[in-house]
């Protein structure tokens, strides 16, 4: 039986709101896309999605994160075309940091890292430089939370909100499973590493609060 959509002349806005348009060679059974590793330098800085970039060419040094709310940055996933202009400007892109809770149903979680990656494989097929951002829960995780990620390269990852002894527990079961998994050549730590995990593998951490860390910032606008 034919796809009843091909028999549409033009497709409503919101036809495709799983992005089906654009589908990417996978490694692995739930078909989360591969994304090609980053082996360049570590950027100097981050800045956040949200940011608004004044200037027309990509911003020197620095890299985008997707490390706040989810809700902030939804957009790159319901409307990827209209944002990819600003994506593209920013140069080099950490892919977004779709939540991955603990008390969530497992598919959320894995609908969540194919969001991820996703995005990440768009961008790259537009020209976009990205390194993968990883996240996890549960050992339930591990068998999609490092999906698409080939050894080698950079990863990036959150240490916020470590506060409870239950998820400091969690948060290094799953990064001694993501370094074994992934082999990354290098670790970008968005937040403070808990010390008994620094001598595991190279990382370099990042600051929470991102105003004044690029002299040339002036590039940039928060935007309200």
């Amino acid at each position: 039986m034919s796809d009843p959509s091909l028999r549409w002349r033009s497709l409503p806005g919101n036809f495709d709101t799983l992005n089906t348009f654009a589908r990417y060679p996978a490694d692995n059974s739930y078909g989360i896309p591969i994304v090609t590793p980053y082996t360049g330098p570590a950027p100097a800085w981050l800045w956040p999605y949200g940011a608004r970039i004044t200037t027309k060419e990509p911003v020197p040094g620095g890299a985008m994160h997707f490390y706040m709310d989810d809700y902030r940055f939804e957009r790159v996933w319901a409307r990827p075309i209209d944002t990819l202009s600003a994506i593209q400007r920013a140069g080099l892109v950490l892919t977004p940091d779709f939540s991955v809770y603990r008390d969530w149903p497992l598919a959320l979680q894995i609908f969540n890292v194919y969001r991820s990656r996703w995005c990440g494989a768009f961008w790259q097929d537009h020209g976009v430089t990205i390194i993968p951002s990883l996240s996890w829960s549960t050992l339930a995780s591990y068998d999609f939370a490092f999906a698409g990620i080939l050894p080698g390269g950079l990863v990036a990852i959150t240490a916020r909100g470590l506060r409870s002894p239950e998820t400091r527990v969690w948060f290094e079961r799953g990064y001694r499973a993501m370094l074994a998994a992934v082999q990354p050549s290098l670790v970008l730590v968005y937040g403070r590493l808990p010390e008994h995990l620094q001598a595991l593998a190279p990382f370099h951490e990042y600051p929470l609060q991102w105003r004044g860390i690029w002299p040339a910032q002036r590039a940039l606008r928060r935007t309200p």
